[in-house]
């Protein structure tokens, strides 16, 4: 994890890419972003070494170029691919924070920021965020 505002746009607290993350020093402490962007990267190592297995076991060199660079271009090209990963990556950040932290801020990102096409009502009921911001899984 490298800590810089180098790089991010105003809304970002933190950027991952591949198996590198960039966070705002501000962010330091927020475990719950840690664990949003630690998820990107996990979903990047999957199928990085899911295309590396299959360049083991084909010989052909052309299955590990595919595996660094595939998550990005899905994620860049299909509004499913990227719903599906942010919707994850929000769940898994916002579980971690207490009960009784407001949460909507997650939905809000969802709907506004990732050219997803989608309400901030739709983000709140894919999050599971109830109508007064608190996620209730």
């Amino acid at each position: 994890m490298i800590f810089t505002d180098r790089f991010l746009s105003n809304w970002m607290g933190a950027l991952s890419f591949g198996p590198f993350i960039l966070m705002r020093p501000k962010y330091e402490s927020d475990k719950g972003l840690h664990v949003h962007e630690l998820e990107h990267s996990r979903h990047w190592w999957f199928t990085f070494l899911t295309f590396a297995l299959i360049w083991w076991l084909t010989s052909d060199p052309i299955f590990l170029s595919i595996g660094v660079g595939i998550y990005g271009v899905l994620y860049k090209l299909s509004k499913k691919f990227r719903l599906l990963i942010e919707a994850r990556c929000y769940e898994q950040q916002i579980a971690h924070y207490p009960p009784e932290r407001n949460v909507l801020f997650a939905a809000q990102h969802l709907s506004k920021n990732y050219n997803l096409g989608i309400s901030l009502e739709e983000a709140m009921k894919i999050l599971k965020i109830d109508a007064d911001g608190f996620y209730r899984p």
